[in-house]
């Protein structure tokens, strides 16, 4: 047997090298048909043109192919051409935009409308004089955007925070028109002497009451001791940084807003009409503020007070009839009036419209 395969080695190693041959062989023309039909897809060519919302043509927005690094950027006219296959799927971006997927199947033309992405506010957070990404904020920041302030009927800025930033109070001492709302921020800073949060408005010191909710972009609040690390002394009780719209460069933009609201309060007290109960509820809380040894002599330091005027006012019951206002012997005016203050100074409700421009 060993001679035989002796005898016929050399016909054995023709036929190895033939099958060789003809492996690499087929191998070979599979690689080529590989290249062409590879070749026979990529030979289709998109136009196009992106766009905004507002028709605006945007400069350098990415036009990829998807799976692939075969991609292309817009010029200054927003135009760009890209070869890719013919069931091939463009994958287009821009920084700010919602990202879009458009199939070219049967299309040569492609024009995309790019849509604002509104949540990459919440991407940069204004922090003292900079902006850092949300993901790497190691301080305590809360941010709002002008969202807070979109379809909502409002008089200032102070109204429209109230109740949208944890751990930020506002407060206002008076109904006052020009009276400026207290800012704290994590709760009472101090016992006794107080502490308001620095407002910021792009930058310098400001009341937020005088602003147009329309015109804030951004709102953050600064809680912690970092805040003292860039504004000092003045930031110790926190900082408050307003972030105001900006125009766009050669663009020109014109929005109306318009508003008609009803305002009514939630909860009205009950007022007391009775000038004798009124009395004798003031009288009996004075009284036991001072262990019952004094009566008051007057009414709020500025209506006098008597029993003598007492027992009269009894005698004055509403809707008894009797004179409100009397002179007495000394020539003074003594008042048994019994009056609801509050369905005076206030009304049931309120219309209120805003306009916008």
């Amino acid at each position: 047997m060993k001679k035989k395969l002796l005898q016929n080695r050399p016909l054995i190693l023709l036929l190895f090298i033939s099958l060789v041959f003809n492996t690499r062989a087929e191998n070979a023309e599979n690689k080529i048909k590989t290249l062409l039909e590879v070749n026979q897809q990529k030979d289709k060519t998109i136009t196009g043109r992106i766009y905004d919302s507002n028709n605006e043509p945007i400069i350098g927005a990415n036009i990829v192919e998807k799976g692939t690094s075969n991609g292309t950027v817009t010029d200054n006219n927003g135009d760009y051409t890209l070869n890719v296959g013919t069931d091939a799927l463009l994958r287009v971006t821009y920084i700010g935009y919602l990202e879009q997927e458009v199939s070219t199947r049967n299309r040569t033309t492609i024009n995309v409308v790019l849509i604002e992405d509104t949540k990459t506010l919440d991407e940069l957070v204004v922090v003292g004089y900079g902006t850092q990404k949300k993901t790497n904020l190691t301080g305590a920041v809360d941010q709002v955007t002008s969202e807070v302030f979109d379809n909502r009927s409002m008089t200032n800025v102070t109204q429209g925070l109230q109740g949208v930033i944890p751990n930020l109070n506002i407060s206002l001492a008076d109904g006052k028109p020009n009276t400026s709302a207290n800012y704290q921020i994590r709760g009472v800073t101090s016992i006794g002497q107080g502490g308001s949060a620095l407002i910021l408005i792009d930058g310098v010191e400001g009341d937020p009451a005088m602003l147009n909710p329309n015109d804030i972009e951004s709102v953050s609040v600064l809680k912690d001791a970092s805040s003292a690390a860039i504004y000092g002394a003045r930031g110790a009780f926190g900082v408050v940084l307003i972030t105001t719209r900006s125009s766009s460069k050669d663009r020109t933009s014109v929005t109306y807003s318009g508003n008609f609201s009803v305002k009514a309060p939630t909860v009205v007290p009950d007022m007391i009409t009775d000038a004798a109960l009124y009395a004798e509820m003031f009288v009996e809380a004075y009284s036991a503020y001072y262990d019952y040894a004094r009566t008051p002599s007057t009414f709020h330091k500025a209506v006098p007070y008597s029993q003598d005027w007492y027992n009269e006012m009894v005698k004055r019951p509403p809707g008894s009839g009797k004179p409100e206002v009397e002179v007495g012997p000394d020539g003074k005016y003594q008042y048994y009036a019994n009056t609801d203050w509050y369905d005076l100074l206030y009304k049931d409700h309120t219309l209120g419209t805003e306009h916008n421009l």
